[in-house]
């Protein structure tokens, strides 16, 4: 062995010998916080670690002994069932009534508030787009609205939801006599409609463009009015100067066009034609 190697080795041990000191030292100093802990927690609660912790004490057990007392347990549910007041049934269904009844004034109120405000903007809405109309027309609404509110009334049957008909169809017919205009929703069910001799136009003037754009927008307003209708696919039938005009007519009364279509009746070389009229 030389003599490097012994300095070496020697330096080593010293080296370990203090790190076990320092360790040793360490430990001893933990265990002595952790005695001065245990006495604090004596001062205060009585009782030290997780081993000697009390569990709480059950009412019904024994202090002296420390055991279950089923005789105290059965007394003490005794005195609960009597502290709880139970509802008889007819109380509580009467106190669920009321609630009801609150509830159902509660909503009433509500709707009758949106209701007024819906008519209060539907007469706006009304006496706007009369005004556009020309007079003879106006007066010949008015009539039919008289009329209408002085039928006699029937029995009364079970109030029915109103119907909203947000998106639906509009039909046009339009001939080389007439232009019929009517509003269905997506099932086919007719939601209004009107046609250039309700509107009162007679003879030539009946297929004018200009009659179409009046008939167009008398059902446009109904369907708006009642039903709130907004957006509609156009079905075009017929080879009438009314046309264009009607379908033009529905977009400037607010209606969103979404599809236009032909379905004029074509044959494919069905029936014989007529002879032609010798002039």
């Amino acid at each position: 062995m030389s003599k490097y190697n012994q300095d070496n080795k020697t330096t080593e041990k010293k080296i370990d010998k203090k790190k076990e000191e320092k360790k040793q030292e360490a430990d001893k100093k933990s265990d002595d916080l952790m005695q001065k802990k245990k006495e604090v927690k004596k001062e205060k609660t009585g009782f030290v670690g997780v081993s000697q912790q009390r569990t709480p004490m059950h009412k019904s057990t024994n202090p002296s002994t420390g055991e279950f007392d089923e005789a105290k347990e059965k007394n003490g549910l005794k005195n609960k069932l009597k502290e709880i007041k139970v509802e008889k049934p007819v109380e509580r269904q009467k106190k669920i009534k009321i609630l009801k009844n609150k509830n159902l004034e509660e909503n009433q109120k509500k709707e009758e508030s949106k209701s007024v405000k819906l008519n209060f903007n539907e007469e706006q809405q009304e006496e706007q787009e009369s005004d556009d109309l020309p007079e003879e027309i106006k007066k010949k609404l008015e009539k039919k609205k008289s009329e209408r509110k002085a039928k006699p009334l029937k029995k009364k049957k079970k109030k029915t939801e109103k119907k909203y008909v947000t998106i639906g169809k509009a039909y046009i017919q339009a001939t080389y006599n007439n232009t019929i205009v009517t509003f269905t929703d997506l099932l086919g069910n007719v939601i209004s409609s009107a046609s250039s001799g309700m509107a009162g136009f007679k003879g030539a003037k009946k297929s004018t463009p200009y009659a179409a754009q009046i008939v167009t927008k008398i059902a446009a307003m109904k369907a708006k009015q009642e039903y709130n209708l907004k957006e509609v696919s156009v079905f075009i039938k017929g080879v009438g100067n009314g046309r264009e005009s009607a379908t033009r007519s529905l977009n400037s009364n607010g209606l969103i066009v979404t599809s236009i279509k032909d379905v004029t009746p074509m044959p494919h070389n069905g029936c014989r034609r007529r002879k032609p009229r010798r002039v």
